[in-house]
């Protein structure tokens, strides 16, 4: 999913930065100087918000976007710290479409 989403992402201007697991995310999210403007996600087979809460626990200003199968089990958990949630299978506007959106604020 994350070479997909890279592939998608950078012909469209996106500076992707990919990690392998959570733990590798975290040590680049927490130590990492340059501002973080959106973390993709996905979504577990917990609903994922274990990876959604150590990420914002690292990096609380970075916006967080969401891949998940299971959007229901994600909407249970949304509230205003939440992240934004793209559900699988998503076409290639949609996904570029949603990114935009959260960039700019706009999800919710």
């Amino acid at each position: 999913m994350r070479l997909l989403l890279r592939d998608i992402l950078e012909p469209h201007g996106y500076r992707v930065i990919e990690t392998a697991d959570l733990a590798e995310a975290l040590g680049l999210v927490t130590h990492r100087a340059e501002p973080i403007h959106l973390i993709l996600a996905t979504l577990g087979e917990d609903g994922g918000f274990a990876v959604f809460d150590h990420l914002r626990g690292a990096r609380p200003d970075a916006k967080i976007l969401c891949v998940s199968a299971r959007p229901a089990a994600a909407a249970e958990r949304r509230g205003t710290a939440d992240p934004a949630v793209l559900q699988k299978p998503f076409t290639v506007l949609h996904l570029l479409g949603k990114v935009r959106q959260v960039l700019d604020g706009r999800d919710g």
